[in-house]
């Protein structure tokens, strides 16, 4: 009659031990529900919009912190951040950073795609002065004013030749100037090659006036 006892005991014991390891690694359901309508009433508060919240997830980092994908709702294929400060556990969210990627894509996409069809590329966007207080209003700020752009090109296939190096110069120079003719904060702008590469930051950037002097970025893979 004694070992009935001792195996319930004991198993009510493991279940209890895996239990608290499954909610220490994983969070618990009611955790999930209750930080999914926290997001959603921040979210709404915050920006007077009807947000969808989705892929809420847990980490038992930082003492467990909560947080999801979300979007508007009127913009399903644009997804952001939303989740707690792994210092304060205040909830935070990347909406206005992700709309100003998202602008500067929509912008600067048909411009490089018009030069270079065949390219891989990435746009960027960072905070004027790393201020990242400019994402915190109460109005999606216009990126051109309040961010520096990271843009370079991948052109893994195309080798620079004596024969088509002008070409290629004079195109990355055509895109420079259309982007500072825009007005834009460039803080690195490259081009990669096979063989050569352009790497500029933002002071290079200033200082190319002319084909020329983008000529001189044009370096050899070393």
């Amino acid at each position: 009659m004694v070992l009935p006892k001792i195996s319930k005991a004991l198993i009510f014991i493991l279940i209890s031990i895996f239990l608290s390891i499954g909610i220490f690694f994983l969070g618990t359901p009611w955790g999930y529900l209750e930080h999914r309508i926290k997001f959603h009433d921040y979210l709404e508060d915050r920006y007077k919009k009807e947000f969808a919240i989705k892929k809420i997830s847990y980490t038992f980092m930082h003492g467990g912190l909560y947080s999801a994908e979300a979007n508007d709702v009127n913009q399903p294929d644009i997804s952001f951040y939303v989740g707690q400060n792994y210092r304060t556990k205040d909830i935070e969210d990347g909406y206005y950073y992700t709309m100003c990627h998202y602008q500067a894509n929509a912008d600067l996409a048909p411009i490089l795609e018009s030069l270079y069809p065949d390219s891989k590329y990435s746009i960027e966007v960072l905070p004027n002065d790393d201020d990242k207080s400019i994402f915190e209003g109460s109005e999606i700020p216009d990126y051109r004013k309040v961010t520096t752009i990271i843009l370079g090109i991948s052109l893994r296939n195309v080798a620079v030749t004596n024969e088509n190096e002008l070409n290629e110069v004079e195109k990355a120079y055509c895109l420079l100037k259309s982007l500072k003719d825009q007005k834009l904060a460039l803080s690195n702008f490259s081009v990669h090659y096979k063989n050569k590469t352009m790497i500029l930051n933002s002071q290079d950037i200033d200082l190319i006036h002319d084909v020329n002097d983008l000529k001189n970025h044009l370096d050899d893979y070393r």
